[in-house]
């Protein structure tokens, strides 16, 4: 009896662990199909489903937007120091290729989001942009 417990969790724990793998597999493939089909669009078409992205994500409660924000982050730091900085090249290159309006667009709906959080949220946000910035494997030195 005792053998047959230790054998039904072994194969329970086996079991969680190819389903995890499946799960983290499948949700790159999803990542990977939403980054090519962004590929072929027009910057116009890319702007608006940027866009409509981030509507959904205005959406969701505040608890599901941190867990997205960390589930990122942890798939940024297991991304190569190449990998993330070519990555970073190319949302910058992203950045660089709006329209003045897009811009403008952009800087509009950051300054309102901002002016819609308290005086401790503006604080506890920059201070984990700082923090951020500062623990960067690639960050420049500061001047």
């Amino acid at each position: 009896m005792n053998a047959l417990m230790k054998s039904f969790i072994a194969a329970t724990i086996v079991a969680s662990f190819s389903l995890n793998a499946m799960a983290d597999d499948t949700e790159t493939k999803d990542r990977e199909a939403l980054h090519e089909e962004m590929q072929n669009l027009t910057p116009e078409q890319r702007a608006e489903k940027r866009k409509e992205r981030r509507e959904e994500f205005k959406k969701k409660s505040p608890e599901e937007r941190e867990a997205m924000r960390k589930e990122m982050r942890k798939h940024m730091e297991n991304m190569s120091p190449e990998e993330r900085a070519r990555l970073r090249e190319k949302m910058e290159k992203d950045r660089d290729s709006m329209t003045p309006e897009q811009r403008a667009e952009r800087r509009k709906e950051m300054r309102e989001h901002v002016k819609e959080m308290s005086p401790e949220e503006r604080k506890a946000m920059r201070k984990k942009i700082k923090e951020r910035r500062e623990n960067r494997p690639d960050a420049k030195p500061a001047d």
